[in-house]
């Protein structure tokens, strides 16, 4: 029989049919994809403009307000603080919530470790 050069046997031709339908599936589900990135990119660039628009309306609202609302000078409560030369601030608690964190950080490590990972 004459071999023709344009046949190629190929082993295991289902499972190379197989690679082949899955990588047309992926590639379709792909193509899917970019059809709708056109879309979904002008409905960012919609919904970036309301609120480029809601934006300056509240700021014109807020300007508005500071012109029609009367000044406010803030006092401060406390009187003058005092300097602390030398002296050491007290530590700020750590919260049980953080040491209980702490603890159980340590346990994966010593687990870890454990596996001579």
């Amino acid at each position: 029989m004459a071999k023709n050069a344009e046949y190629i046997n190929i082993d295991q031709s289902n499972v190379f049919r197989k690679r082949i339908l899955e990588t047309t599936v992926d590639v379709t589900q792909t193509l899917r994809f970019f059809e709708k990135y056109p879309k979904i990119r002008s409905k960012k660039i919609a919904q970036i403009n309301k609120i480029k628009t809601l934006m300056k309306k509240i700021t014109k609202e807020v300007n508005a307000l500071e012109t029609i609302l009367p000044g406010i000078v803030e006092r401060s409560k406390e009187g003058p603080t005092k300097q602390t030369k030398g002296k050491r601030l007290a530590k700020p608690a750590i919260s049980k919530r953080e040491s209980d964190l702490d603890l159980e950080i340590k346990e994966i490590k010593s687990k870890l470790s454990k596996l001579g990972i």
